[in-house]
């Protein structure tokens, strides 16, 4: 008798941290990818703004610099388009892709967000493109001015895989601490 109740608890434990388990884990997916999103938006805002400053004196070094440093310390990738001449580029590979320079013929007025499939040069990214801000002298062309921030998307992958891992930890451990608090 004492060995089908104990068996129930832990039959019932089992099933109450799987119904809590991968509801939690699908929300803290859905969250990881939300303001992996939400941080590359504001950041291309704010950048945006201070390389069209730098564009608009003439100060492609000083722009270049605070992308390439940018890149550095973020690990997210950095082009701008002019026109249809790249100014900027922390990556060549940002050069050549051919879907970004779709997105950027794309932007006119407001940001685009999303991810970009993976090519056989890089895995799938999250990308904003946001047209440069008009504060810019009349040196430069303001059509088609674009600055375009991306992400691998592979580095939030493992973030939500060691979510995953970690919630399926703590199921097992607690599995454990009721089947021992039950036999004891």
């Amino acid at each position: 008798m004492r060995n089908r109740l104990l068996l129930g608890f832990v039959l019932f434990a089992f099933i109450a941290m799987t119904l809590l388990v991968i509801p939690v884990g699908f929300t803290l997916d859905a969250h990881e990818n939300a303001s992996t999103l939400s941080a590359l938006k504001r950041d291309t805002r704010a950048l945006s703004s201070l390389l069209a400053n730098d564009i608009g004196r003439n100060r492609l070094d000083q722009a270049t610099k605070l992308s390439h440093s940018y890149s550095r310390t973020t690990g997210r990738q950095i082009l701008v388009v002019l026109g249809a001449t790249t100014l900027i580029t922390t990556s060549s590979r940002l050069a050549a892709d051919e879907e970004l320079a779709q997105i950027a013929r794309s932007v006119h007025t407001s940001p685009l967000s999303g991810i970009v499939p993976g090519t056989s040069t890089a895995g799938p990214r999250y990308y904003v493109a946001m047209p440069l801000p008009d504060d810019r002298s009349a040196v430069h062309s303001t059509e088609g001015d674009v600055v375009i921030v991306t992400f691998p998307v592979a580095v939030v992958t493992k973030i939500i895989h060691s979510n995953w891992r970690n919630l399926g930890l703590y199921g097992i451990m607690m599995l454990v601490l009721a089947a021992v608090f039950g036999f004891f």
